[in-house]
This record gives structure tokens, sequence and C-alpha cells, in this order.
């Protein structure tokens, strides 16, 4: 997947129950081994 500066990323995990968690990750353009990365946060 293509990580690109400013973006917010939104993942939904569907559990075998059917609960879903959500996952918020955002990328401030910070690089890891050549590589655009992301950071997890939550939303209050």
């Amino acid at each position: 997947m293509l990580v690109e500066t400013k973006q917010v990323y939104v993942i939904d995990v569907t559990k075998k129950d059917g609960s879903v968690n959500r996952i918020y990750y955002r990328s401030d353009g910070y690089v890891w081994n050549g590589l655009e990365t992301t950071e997890e946060f939550t939303i209050d």
C-alpha cells in the first residue's frame, strides 16, 4: 500500500464474533529504512 504524507488511514478489523475494532493511523512524513511510516492514534 502506498503511504502518502498528511493522510489518515482507517482500518476496520472484524473478529470471528462479529465485533469490529477500528484503528486509526496517520502519516506525518517520517521515513524508516527508506519507507514512509504511519503512527497509530486514538480519537477521543
